[in-house]
């Protein structure tokens, strides 16, 4: 579980290694190095049997992909390329535990699709990669859950994944966003414990929300 712990911690530091110091360049080669040391963790639980979630390299994927296409002047959808890339790879991999199977439902793609469209609507630049967070945050969680069902680490490490998701650069971060994020963050996993029926019509509903939060928040 420290393995776990460790790896988010990673991702978190080079999200706001990146908020603090403005140098692309910098930020690209500190994260780069960072996203090593994560997969090494990985590697290495996988080595002793321990099997860490996938969630941390692929999140801290997702930000150094935004801050190489922005040092190469590269089209910005390539980041939403890769955060589809990783949800479809935790579902796909993790499609057995029914705790995952229970957040989606026939309405998912409408969802997706309504999130854009209205993002697109208020002018928000990139409004996908909001709403396939929604669907990201609770389903790491569900991981985690799965993991340590029975530890004190299941307690922390929700928050250390809001934390390393939400402060990812490719965000528009303000208090507005993190406030409302962090509110439905919550309800999503409570409902998660509680109602599966629920917490897939509120996963949906934040992936219709964020879109607009962010394009009239930032």
């Amino acid at each position: 579980m420290m393995l776990e712990v460790l790896a988010f911690l990673g991702v978190a530091v080079s999200n706001l290694f990146t908020l603090v110091v403005r140098d692309v360049l910098q930020d690209v080669v500190v994260v780069a190095t960072l996203l090593i040391a994560v997969y090494n963790l990985v590697i290495y639980g996988a080595h002793k049997g321990v099997y860490p979630t996938l969630t941390p390299p692929l999140l801290i994927t997702a930000t150094l992909t935004y801050l190489t296409t922005s040092f190469l002047a590269l089209p910005n959808f390539i980041v939403d390329l890769v955060l589809i890339a990783s949800l479809l790879t935790l579902v796909s991999y993790y499609w057995d535990y029914e705790s995952v199977r229970a957040l989606f439902s026939g309405l998912t793609p409408l969802a997706l699709l309504t999130g854009v469209v209205l993002g697109v609507w208020i002018g928000l630049e990139n409004p996908l990669r909001y709403c396939l967070m929604s669907f990201l945050d609770v389903t790491a969680y569900r991981l985690i859950k799965e993991k340590y069902v029975l530890s004190s680490v299941a307690i922390c490490l929700p928050a250390l994944l809001f934390i390393a998701a939400y402060s990812s650069p490719f965000l528009h971060l303000n208090t507005v966003f993190l406030g409302v994020s962090s509110l439905l963050y919550v309800a999503k996993l409570i409902l998660s414990e509680k109602s599966k029926v629920l917490v897939r019509h509120v996963i949906n509903l934040d992936a219709v929300i964020k879109p607009l939060l962010a394009g009239w928040s930032s």
